[in-house]
């Protein structure tokens, strides 16, 4: 394809200043072209903290959080605002990426190939660490998931108060083929027994069966772990 490929990277945070914001941020800066952050009415010096990196556009909503009660709706909002950009200034790629995800260093140096490639999407291993050096393996965790794919100005396409998905329904569904890739993302949301408990306190007063149900109750059993520091 002529030219370059330009990449948007888009987060939703809230009330992160403390935890892992700053290291993602510093890693995002080094291959995105822009970020744009949308902010669900944290508390703390979030938004200080966003604003010190000067790719970044952060946008604010006021109100009542939406964090714990409707995750689509907020996924949908923050999709609407790359929307525009993303046209406007004719972004080829989106990639979608959390305040508590950092992708291996290999990634910057095989963005270019991946960007230039004729995928429609692409898929990573998301590693979800257990401690600073495990990530967990036994049953749902550490799944793949999409992250990475070509923008299409069309809405966001998913409900769901939880669940729904951080990539638009066009990604999930395209027909072209997905690129799966040996590229690990550190995932460190359940990182800690403090992290654990936190999410479950938010996640357990919603209502879920199958596999989320199974996903859910194994939080607090024995967990099996792999090295996440080697290949």
């Amino acid at each position: 394809m002529p030219g370059k490929q330009k990449l948007l990277v888009q987060m939703i945070v809230r009330n992160e200043s403390k935890r892992y914001l700053k290291q993602v941020l510093s890693s995002i800066v080094e291959y995105a072209d822009k970020i744009i952050i949308l902010d669900d009415v944290s508390t703390d010096d979030t938004l200080e903290l966003c604003r010190k990196f000067p790719k970044v556009s952060i946008h604010c909503r006021t109100g009542k959080s939406l964090w714990a009660t409707d995750e689509a709706k907020l996924r949908g909002e923050l999709w609407e605002i790359v929307r525009k950009v993303a046209k406007k200034e004719k972004f080829s790629w989106i990639l979608t990426q959390d305040f508590d995800e950092l992708f291996d260093k290999s990634f910057k140096k095989r963005l270019p190939e991946l960007l230039g490639s004729n995928y429609d999407t692409v898929a990573f291993r998301l590693c979800d660490m257990w401690n600073p050096t495990h990530y967990r393996i036994d049953g749902y965790w550490s799944p793949t998931f999409k992250r990475l794919f070509r923008f299409k100005d069309v809405p966001f396409g998913l409900i769901g108060k939880f669940h729904c998905g951080p990539i638009p329904r066009y990604a999930i569904e395209t027909n072209n083929c997905t690129c799966f890739i040996d590229i690990r993302v550190k995932h460190f949301a359940w990182a800690t027994p403090e992290d654990r408990k936190a999410k479950m306190k938010i996640r357990e007063k919603v209502p879920v069966t199958g596999i989320n149900a199974e996903h859910r109750e194994s939080v607090f059993k024995p967990a099996r772990l792999k090295n996440g520091l080697k290949k």
